[in-house]
């Protein structure tokens, strides 16, 4: 049987479901994933831990290659500081030997032929935490996700509006289509609009309808999202674009359930509940008077908050190969070392949607996170790899090739793919900047 060894005690309070994300458990849990201690585990909760083969040590691992007193994990402000003791063989991180470094929750150590996986605590057992470790197509078992999914559940038998929050590309959009899937509405419509891709006139068109005549151009009737999703879900994404002057309309429909097409004097019934999402902080927006409070405390009736790719690091592994399975490789398999980078080589700003991007490079050009530039908010002694047996102007063209991909899928990313808006925001001719994506394989 496993030994398992806790070194200390803590107790720890969840927020309410006010749109706050909860507060991270503090500390982690150290485990031996690989080597002849598989298995065994520490939990780490706050000050520091000795690892080696000697007793006295918190955590004693059973490996002739390391030493008595080989390394300490201490529990710091930004993650977690290891520092290798002297030991005679070393403590590598991200392939490199290090004396000490401050390292992220997912990363994983190499000491002797023993691998060590620093993981989030488990949280206490209570009906905050779903057991499962998928939801639909929402992938992921860290604490963070397993609250996300109880909270779904529990959204299951009903019909509210629910409000979603989160960074760009954590997949608000995937957890409105989940909630609609597990809904009764799930045989009904699924209508999404992407407020920040129209002009004022086309959004009020495409949420209400409008009649033939209503404007220039309005050659036809057209049924808005409102009636088209009759029965079912309208998933309005980016509500914080909305224009101020369309928001009491918005607003009417959540109370009266009623919608008068662009040029129409008739109201019209629709049965349709309405889920949305935003990267942007309405509250704050609300108070400034940049979107309106009543409609606000309408959507905020329910609020969800997706956590950040940095908050779950150990979910990297299992998204990268439901990611995979998504772009036809289910058989690609990538090696620990490989993988260690995707975890821990990248700050991930961009989420989910960097992390595929990412995949779709590494497929391409064998580069990982750490080789194609990426930034990253772990302070330690490992730095970019140069290949010295290269020619200077070789190596220095495969580094610039590198900071191009990532400074590209970055901008990209942050622009939620719409390339002429990325390619403004790099001060690029969008001809240009779509010329460099189709030369390093983004499009």
């Amino acid at each position: 049987m496993a030994k398992k060894k806790t070194w200390s005690t803590d107790t720890h309070s969840f927020r309410s479901d006010s749109g706050e994300a909860p507060a991270p458990l503090p500390g982690c849990v150290v485990h031996v994933v690989m080597g002849d201690s598989a298995g065994q585990k520490l939990e780490l909760v706050k000050g520091m831990a000795t690892l080696g083969r000697g007793d006295s040590c918190e955590l004693t691992l059973e490996d002739r290659r390391i030493s008595g007193r080989h390394l300490s994990i201490e529990v710091v402000e930004d993650g977690f500081l290891v520092s290798d003791l002297g030991s005679k063989n070393g403590t590598y991180y991200l392939g490199t030997r290090i004396q000490s470094a401050v390292v992220p929750l997912g990363a994983t150590l190499r000491v002797g032929e023993t691998r060590l996986l620093l993981s989030s605590r488990q949280p206490p057992r209570d009906d905050l935490y779903s057991k499962r470790s998928r939801y639909g197509a929402l992938v992921g078992s860290a604490p963070s996700m397993r609250r996300l999914y109880a909270t779904l559940e529990r959204l299951e038998a009903t019909d509210y509006t629910t409000l979603i929050l989160g960074e760009t590309g954590v997949g608000k959009e995937l957890v409105a289509r989940e909630i609609h899937r597990h809904s009764p509405r799930a045989k009904g419509p699924y209508e999404v609009v992407d407020c920040a891709s129209l002009t004022p006139t086309l959004i009020e068109s495409e949420l209400f309808g409008h009649t033939r005549g209503a404007f220039t151009g309005a050659n036809t009737s057209y049924d808005g999202a409102f009636k088209r999703a009759h029965g079912g879900t309208t998933f309005l994404d980016e509500i914080g674009e909305l224009p101020l002057e369309l928001q009491p309309k918005l607003l009417r429909v959540l109370e009266s359930h009623q919608i008068r097409a662009l040029g129409s004097g008739d109201t019209i019934d629709v049965d349709t509940r309405i889920i949305a999402a935003t990267n942007r902080d309405l509250e704050t927006a609300a108070e400034e008077g940049r979107f309106r409070k009543d409609l606000f405390y309408r959507l905020a009736g329910m609020t969800i908050v997706v956590p950040p790719l940095r908050e779950r690091r150990e979910d990297i592994p299992m998204l990268v190969q439901a990611l995979l399975e998504d772009m036809g490789a289910k058989d690609v398999k990538l090696a620990p070392a490989t993988l260690e980078h995707f975890m821990t080589g990248s700050a991930w700003p961009g989420n989910v949607r960097e992390l595929r991007n990412a995949l779709a490079r590494f497929r391409a050009t064998g580069a990982t996170p750490l080789e194609f530039g990426s930034d990253t908010d772990i302070a330690t002694e490992v730095s970019l790899p140069l290949d010295t047996n290269k020619s200077f102007q070789q190596e220095k063209k495969r580094l610039m090739d590198s900071f191009e991909r990532d400074y590209l899928s970055r901008q990209l990313s942050q622009a939620d793919d719409n390339i002429s808006q990325a390619a403004r925001a790099s001060g690029m001719e969008r001809t240009q900047f779509k010329r460099l994506l189709k030369k390093h394989g983004l499009i």
